[in-house]
């Protein structure tokens, strides 16, 4: 992986081919550096590789409880991952995957018995995508180092487009390009040399049963805090010296998490990052300056403009050829720029803390659905999918503009197998899964995409296997109690920095985008204003040309003020497609 914004080989790649050997040609294209050996055998070939006997492992992850393991498994303190993972699945086979604690991806050839396995931890982060074919199965960390296999080919996915419009995200699975598909988190692809069929399964993750005991208010408050505070130390004990950096938002994940940092780090060589853009109603900026004046951390605050956004936006497309998943990406991906450009390779984040608690709908969506619950359970899925938090864009605008349905089945099937799996749970926990299972893995996918293309390891204490186990205990009435999202987390932010401050209304790495891109006079904003009304991006297959025009104008325009995200969507699309040579 290269640290410069530029996708390169990271982590894992390799193919698995259907009808020959592998050639050590098959590999050289994906970017197998020169300096590592190919690994080959029979019809697979994988990238730099870890070998024990007859067991190879491409190994991209973190495991937070190596000690413990490398203890069971009688191995030295020194033992690096792969070989705690080879040695675990020679004594336990595939569940000792499940005994991992930290998020990774990994391949694996076990030439003994002739099977080959990509696998994904369940924590959301280190993204897995696999390319199918006639010739074989092509592999790959991220994309582009997948379309670098000489088999495969960028091909759109017409029929997912109105689905990322509607939801800016594709769900189980599914990818914008044909034949590609991602690994979810917990799930594992094997399949045999000695056949072509391939089986794919999902490690078990039992749907809680919170207790549903009262819970003091003052026990809770310091329970949270230990573990939120195990959490981070355990974290922080990874890179002693790295210089890590902490990207500070102004809210009270971020918050709360710079407080544990300094209790257990005492700052040493931490650097607060912050994307501020300064004239704008909902800019943090302040409330960043007062977490760290208070507890006397260093910063950097990065200013933005609607040049810098316009730049980095077509950067990140470019790397990771794909639309962007929220317009959080744009200062994401420019956190993690300068985190790099100051030397830091780790970084530290309060994402993924909100999946786990709310669930994503808002309170007075959530208070009449339950009643519905058992009369009407098709209502209840279809209120849940369409929930104001998880789509972008009003779906019957979409309808209006495209020419395909609007394809719901994998989520239908994400929330129906959530309601067998946790039959006799709670409708509130369950969709708290459902929030995880979807929005949630899209934000963490896209987090850990845009910091491994500047070489960054992220480390997120609120997804800590710890941590979450015991957020998962509470019952979702006493993690947001009283209407309160969060309100443990919300009370020790409280206590660390008051009450105002903790209970005031975030809005997290917020800038402008609507007005910036239909009024901004930058010239790429400018071109790209231009790009949408051009016959190339209106005559695409899946547009119904006149309407989707009238749409675009009445916004550019300034008729229809911004009340929905139609021309982010539309200039992400578009930038994709034309980078892809569509």
């Amino acid at each position: 992986m290269v640290g410069d914004g530029t996708m390169g080989p990271c982590g894992i790649y390799g193919v698995i081919l259907r009808h020959r050997k592998a050639d050590p040609a098959d590999l050289i294209a994906m970017g197998n550096p020169p300096s590592h050996e190919p690994f080959l055998c029979d019809q697979v070939a994988f990238g730099p590789s870890f070998r024990s006997g007859r067991i190879a492992v491409q190994w991209d992850g973190e495991v937070y409880n190596g000690a413990s393991l490398r203890r069971g498994l009688d191995l030295p303190r020194d033992a690096p991952p792969a070989m705690v993972v080879l040695r675990g699945w020679k004594k336990e086979g595939r569940s000792f995957l499940q005994r991992i604690n930290g998020p990774f991806a990994l391949a694996l050839l076990d030439h003994d018995d002739g099977t080959w396995t990509l696998a994904r931890g369940r924590q959301g982060l280190r993204p897995l995508y696999w390319y199918d074919s006639p010739e074989g199965i092509a592999f790959a960390r991220d994309i582009p180092t997948l379309f670098r296999c000489p088999w495969t080919r960028r091909r759109p996915n017409w029929e997912k487009i109105p689905e990322y419009m509607v939801f800016d995200h594709v769900a189980g699975g599914d990818t914008l390009y044909q034949d590609v598909r991602e690994l979810l988190p917990g799930q594992v692809l094997s399949g045999s040399l000695r056949h072509c069929q391939v089986s794919l399964e999902t490690l078990p993750d039992p749907v809680p049963s919170p207790s549903s005991g009262a819970v003091d208010d003052e026990r809770l408050f310091q329970e949270a805090a230990e573990k939120l505070l195990s959490a981070t130390a355990r974290l922080w004990g990874m890179d002693p010296g790295d210089g890590p950096a902490l990207f500070l938002s102004g809210g009270v994940d971020s918050a709360l998490l710079a407080g544990c940092i300094k209790r257990v780090s005492r700052a040493a060589g931490v650097l607060c990052l912050t994307v501020t853009c300064p004239g704008f109603r909902h800019d943090e900026s302040l409330h960043a300056r007062i977490i760290r004046d208070s507890l006397g951390l260093p910063g950097v605050e990065v200013e933005l403009d609607p040049h810098l956004f316009a730049h980095a936006w077509q950067r990140c497309v470019r790397s990771l050829q794909a639309p962007l998943t929220s317009t959080n990406q744009v200062p994401w991906w420019i956190l993690c720029e300068v985190a790099r450009q100051r030397g830091s390779e780790v970084a530290y984040s309060g994402e993924g803390a909100d999946g786990w608690f709310s669930g994503g709908l808002y309170e007075e969506e959530r208070e009449g659905l339950w009643r519905l619950w058992e009369d009407d359970p098709d209502l209840v899925a279809s209120r849940i999918i369409f929930c104001k938090s998880h789509c972008l864009n009003d779906p019957e605008l979409v309808k209006a503009v495209v020419t395909l349905p609007i394809d719901i089945i994998p989520r239908r099937k994400i929330w129906e197998a959530l309601r067998e799996e946790g039959a006799g749970a709670s409708p509130d926990d369950l969709m708290v899964l459902y929030h995880v299972r979807t929005t949630g893995h899209r934000l963490l996918t896209r987090a850990d995409l845009a910091a491994s293309c500047y070489g960054l390891r992220l480390r997120l204490p609120y997804l800590e296997a710890k941590w979450l186990a015991w957020v998962r205990s509470l019952p979702y009435t006493v993690r947001n109690r009283n209407g309160i999202r969060k309100r443990p987390v919300k009370a020790l932010c409280a206590a660390l920095l008051g009450q105002d401050f903790a209970y005031r209304r975030k809005v997290g790495f917020t800038f402008p985008v609507r007005t910036w891109l239909r009024d901004a006079p930058n010239p790429l904003l400018r071109r790209w204003r231009e790009m949408l009304l051009e016959p190339r991006t209106l005559e695409r297959p899946v547009f119904r040309r006149d309407a989707l025009e009238q749409q675009i104008l009445l916004r550019l325009q300034g008729v229809v003020r911004p009340a929905d995200w139609l021309l982010w969507s539309l200039v992400n699309l578009e930038l994709w497609l034309r980078e892809i040579g569509q």
